[in-house]
């Protein structure tokens, strides 16, 4: 919370963060002992009176009303002319968001004001990780010892992109006998992203007094995590510390350190897990893209990124997210969709970096879907940060055999018999795929009908000069140069 001068910079400042959907209180006590009185723009909208008519009791310095009644909130885009004709007085900026500290951060840093702290004091997380100085001699990736515990970050990384075959990948690296991994999913790893929802910090928590509680092998504690759904594999890790013990667990059949030091034999496997981060790419974490704390933390990862037909992917993340009330998924809805969601992006200027306060609250989910697969602004992001030798791209729209084996060798791990093995199954369903007129295919496991020819149109001609600009990448970056945009480029 800041407590900011009534200044011409503050009132700007201020309005500034009710217009990007953020909360801010107005403050109106004069004489305060300890905690300041905050009074919300319910002012604004004549909804409260000072004082309140229904003030319980009011003081020289002190004034109880109903619970929750005095609340901060997420003002309505709408009411923003009626907030801007406020008059002045001093305001407290209150960041009503699961990043508080983010945001603090990027306004110290935007306007240039002293007490921003050094990057490596502003995570719960150690830069770098413990155990980059011990690279070299394990495979797995950057490992260590504490408390007699094998602590991990895998070596490779599947970051994304969901909906672009992100789930086959994860199951052709599974195949391979030369790869070790956690049996876990798609972990948000929100410690990482500085976006722990309240919800799930509290489960955390629940969960970890339980483990206190509980007797342990060795006497040493387990890893915390939640699992997402009951029936499923994807959780979302607690902490850093939690996310590597869970992998460490799976370098050796105990996870246990010798002598202080973590058994080479039991660590020689690369180690890979799936971290759903791909949209936090162009976000600041505590004033540090995402990318760049990434490389910070574990400078040798090596990030693995699904990549499909951009019109695909879309169409896809629509049938399996999508939730529209009583209105029934079709093609005939989804043409509508997205095209009033492309035309308010290209009116509005959206970018991947602020598509969320740039569209209408309806359409962000949508944003979402139709941001993933614009690769031209995503892939920068990462390439400034690892470069193409720590960068290896998926191309699920070639021969899957042969991509697996080209996987398999950036991985150190060739298996010709494995790549044959793990797609067996995608040319089945691709057989099964030819005889059907539906939208299924080897990439999902639900059917839905296909997409409409001007629907496909109408979104190839959006994506259009987002996959040009691919073109100047690939010739500066090799690993870019997959079948899939060298089509985009003829």
């Amino acid at each position: 919370i800041f407590l900011l001068r009534n200044t011409a910079w503050s009132i700007r400042h201020c309005f500034e963060i009710f217009t990007s959907r953020y909360s801010y209180t107005r403050f109106l006590g004069r004489s305060l002992v300890d905690q300041p009185i905050q009074l919300s723009l319910l002012l604004a909208q004549n909804e409260l009176m000072w004082p309140p008519k229904d003030e319980i009791e009011m003081g020289q310095h002190v004034m109880v009303v109903p619970k929750r009644r005095l609340n901060s909130f997420r003002r309505n885009p709408l009411y923003s002319n009626v907030d801007a004709e406020e008059g002045g007085g001093d305001f407290l900026a209150h960041f009503a968001s699961n990043n508080k500290y983010s945001l603090m951060v990027d306004l110290l840093d935007q306007e240039k004001l002293p007490g921003v702290p050094p990057v490596e004091e502003r995570y719960s997380f150690p830069l770098p990780a413990p155990g980059v100085e011990h690279d070299q001699y394990t495979n797995a990736g950057t490992c260590w010892c504490n408390d007699k515990q094998i602590h991990c970050m895998p070596k490779y990384h599947v970051i994304g992109v969901h909906k672009a075959g992100s789930k086959s990948l994860m199951r052709y690296l599974a195949g391979n006998p030369g790869l070790a991994h956690s049996p876990h999913v798609e972990d948000p790893v929100r410690w990482l992203t500085d976006s722990t929802l309240a919800t799930e910090e509290k489960k955390c928590n629940e969960l970890r007094e339980k483990d206190k509680a509980k007797p342990h092998y060795h006497g040493y504690p387990d890893p915390i995590y939640i699992n997402q759904h009951e029936t499923s594999r994807a959780l979302s890790t607690c902490s850093f510390t939690d996310y590597t013990l869970l992998h460490g667990k799976f370098t050796t059949n105990e996870g246990f350190c010798f002598d202080g030091k973590v058994p080479m034999k039991g660590v020689q496997k690369p180690l890979f897990d799936e971290m759903v981060i791909w949209e936090h790419g162009s976000s600041k974490v505590r004033g540090v893209g995402l990318p760049d704390l990434f490389h910070r933390l574990q400078p040798s990862a090596r990030m693995l990124i699904t990549i499909r037909d951009a019109v695909d992917v879309f169409y896809s993340a629509y049938n399996h997210f999508g939730e529209f009330g009583n209105t029934a998924k079709s093609p005939e809805h989804f043409h509508a969709f997205a095209r009033d969601l492309t035309r308010i992006w290209a009116e509005a200027g959206c970018t991947v970096a602020n598509f969320r306060t740039c569209l209408p609250p309806e359409f962000v989910q949508g944003g979402s879907w139709l941001s993933r697969a614009l690769y031209s602004e995503h892939l920068p992001l990462w390439l400034d940060s690892f470069g193409c030798s720590q960068i290896h791209l998926f191309d699920v729209s070639v021969d899957p055999y042969e991509e697996v084996q080209r996987l398999y060798d950036f991985m150190g791990t060739p298996d010709n018999r494995a790549a044959f093995n793990v797609t067996r199954a995608t040319y089945r369903v691709q057989e099964v795929t030819k005889q059907y007129s539906t939208g299924s295919n080897a990439l999902n496991k639900n059917s839905y009908g296909s997409m409409l020819d001007d629907t496909r149109v109408q979104l190839e001609d959006f994506y259009l000069p987002y996959n040009r600009d691919l073109c100047d990448l690939i010739e500066v970056h090799e690993c870019l140069r997959v079948p899939l945009f060298e089509r985009y480029c003829q």
